[in-house]
């Protein structure tokens, strides 16, 4: 049975599908392909794939002695990402399945266990527990393969760390669990306890402008969230009085000079190596 961040997660991209690839992730896929370098022959895992911006480009390099598997839970992302593929005539192994059981895809004859690279963009934060998950991910490793991720960084959309904080003391499940980022250590130290030797860490400039609010904003952000997909359970009757008053309170204590809330958009990233 999948995960419940699993379910959760299928919901909010299959609603996003049609209008992911609009946004700065095909960049950001990229540049995964580039910090990567893949080569041809080389075995490719692709967790949650999306509409394989990663995936795609990953099996141009690779060729046709390579492979690559897509890995995702939602049903939309993946059969746009099929489309373009099967548009380009490139065979990649397609996988409806929930990343933090891929163990059980192996003992089921679903995937390899010998990957050269494993590739896990923007969704490592969604996970429940991210470490179990790189436990999992590198028993799928060869000697020598490498895994890379990343996480936005504390400072990355402050608003939705506060609405993680208000979630957490309140009991309301968030999509997005960020917490555990608490400075350009944070992901490194998941490598190290998975026992993921560190080949290269570094922050990674985001593809949006960072943002900057007045502190006195707060109450309109806060209708603005909530009445997003993301924190629509803030908004319920039950809690909205209470929610929004937290709300306003943490992004008050968050103000810098002039008052003013400063975000940034930028990624603590990390390659590890099986050894």
């Amino acid at each position: 049975m999948p995960s419940s961040n699993a379910v959760t997660s299928k919901k909010i991209y299959d609603a996003r599908s049609t209008k992911y690839n609009e946004t700065w992730h095909p960049e950001h896929a990229a540049n995964y392909i580039l910090w990567t370098q893949p080569k041809p022959g080389q075995h490719v895992l692709d967790l949650a794939c999306g509409t394989g911006l990663v995936s795609i480009p990953a099996k141009r390099a690779v060729g046709s002695t390579g492979t690559v598997t897509a890995v995702d839970v939602s049903t939309g992302m993946m059969a746009i990402g099929k489309e373009s593929a099967k548009e380009e005539g490139l065979d990649i192994e397609w996988l409806e399945w929930d990343m933090t059981d891929m163990i059980s895809a192996k003992e089921q004859g679903k995937i390899r266990g010998d990957y050269d690279l494993i590739t896990c963009a923007t969704a490592l934060v969604l996970l429940d527990d991210p470490l179990s998950a790189l436990k999992q991910w590198k028993e799928l490793l060869k000697p020598g393969g490498r895994i890379i991720t990343d996480a936005p960084t504390e400072k990355t959309t402050p608003e939705g760390m506060i609405f993680e904080e208000i979630g957490e003391e309140l009991g309301i499940e968030q999509p997005s669990r960020r917490l555990w980022v608490k400075d350009d250590k944070s992901l490194k130290q998941l490598f190290i306890d998975a026992g993921l030797e560190i080949e290269r860490s570094w922050k990674a400039p985001g593809y949006v402008p960072g943002e900057e609010y007045q502190a006195d904003e707060a109450g309109e952000l806060f209708d603005k969230w909530t009445g997003q997909y993301f924190c629509k359970a803030f908004g319920e009757e039950s809690v909205r009085e209470k929610a929004r008053s937290m709300f306003v309170e943490k992004f008050e204590a968050a103000k810098g000079a002039g008052g003013v809330v400063r975000g940034e958009d930028a990624f603590y990233m990390v390659i590890g190596m099986k050894v």
